[in-house]
């Protein structure tokens, strides 16, 4: 998209921001008015936006595999009455499975990298923030997940 707003800013011609203008862009270029562009270059809009539609299509046809995937693994039920849904119950169980590696609750909170850093010295700890190491997709997932709740 940000490569249309540049060609089109070429011809002083300021794209409107966001996802859903690449839906609407050839009725948004319909509305300008006195727009002198070249025929090469709404053929090459064409192109893109065609190809935006075909992706979302693509994502659309992915996103209902996922959702088959989790109504019939009964794991991902299970992670599904965790906030965050089929995204992070698929996720979570392709990346985890069962979790019978871990040890406890908080080794798999480390090995995603939920836990509190430690800084320890001379019998003094301190915590610090979350580590940030570990499987960065599903910390983030469920820091978002955790983010809605609010």
């Amino acid at each position: 998209m940000s490569r249309l707003g540049a060609i089109l800013l070429e011809f002083e011609v300021s794209l409107p921001k966001g996802h859903a203008t690449m839906k609407t862009l050839f009725c948004w270029l319909a509305q300008q008015r006195g727009l002198l562009l070249p025929q090469a270059l709404f053929i090459e809009l064409q192109e893109a936006h065609d190809h935006y539609c075909y992706l979302n299509q693509r994502i659309t046809v992915q996103d209902q595999k996922i959702k088959a995937w989790v109504e019939q693994d009964e794991l991902c039920q299970l992670v599904k009455t965790i906030q965050g849904g089929d995204m992070v119950s698929s996720i979570l169980v392709a990346s985890v499975g069962d979790g019978r590696q871990f040890k406890n609750r908080r080794h798999m909170a480390a090995w995603m990298g939920l836990v509190s850093r430690q800084y320890s010295t001379s019998g003094r700890n301190t915590l610090l923030g979350i580590s940030k190491r570990g499987n960065k997709r599903l910390r983030s997932l469920f820091v978002h997940g955790a983010k809605r709740l609010r």
